[in-house]
């Protein structure tokens, strides 16, 4: 009997102590990530503010996750990046409403990528509504692709993954939907903001 898989999006946010040196330990972390059972596909990101890296990876399942964060910590492949780093912003898993590979193969394309991560004061009325606010920034210019996530640890967690034509394109996108009423939910349902930055893809 087969057994149906949930995927699920890692997402870790952090700081390192060596910025110019990271990519290459970096890429070659998440070329071991690969080589895990589970492992799906991923991308590596760096932050706008210096010193701040992300990486999005995509697992069969939340067991498949914790799993492979058991090897990170006692695998000397991932030491490099456990020496690297100096503070773990975030560190969640997302269930999405859209394919987990596919998103990350649109974000990859992405010139700018936002990270948003945040609690909501009430997840009814923000499930409500996070769906509708990328439906209308899909319409907007400059938008290249994204999806609303809800963090699988915590029901009252939740992020965005946009993908942007660039920062303009990001700030535009802000101000055009806190003028939309219809929204007004979204924005003010936001309690406190753990991730709100902008990456370029490095893979």
């Amino acid at each position: 009997m087969s057994t149906q898989l949930t995927p699920v999006l890692e997402l870790a946010v952090f700081t390192v102590r060596a910025p110019d040196s990271f990519p290459a330990i970096q890429h070659r972390t998440h070329d071991a990530l690969a080589t895990l059972s589970g492992h799906r596909t991923s991308v590596r990101l760096r932050g706008m503010t210096d010193g701040l890296f992300a990486d999005l990876v995509a697992w069969d399942s939340l067991e498949a996750a914790q799993q492979a964060s058991n090897t990170v910590r006692e695998d000397p492949r991932f030491a490099a990046l456990m020496t690297s780093i100096a503070e773990i912003k975030l560190y969640a898993h997302y269930h999405l409403g859209v394919d987990t590979a596919a998103l990350l193969a649109e974000l990859r394309r992405a010139p700018v990528v936002e990270v948003a991560a945040y609690a909501v004061r009430d997840v009814a009325v923000h499930l409500d509504v996070h769906a509708r606010v990328h439906g209308a920034l899909r319409a907007l210019a400059g938008h290249r692709g994204g999806a609303p996530a809800h963090q699988v640890e915590d029901a009252g967690q939740f992020a965005d993954l946009i993908g942007w034509e660039n920062p303009e394109a990001h700030q535009r996108a802000g101000a055009d939907l806190q003028e939309r009423g219809d929204l007004a939910g979204f924005f003010s349902g936001i309690g406190e903001m753990k991730v709100f930055e902008l990456f370029s893809v490095l893979g």
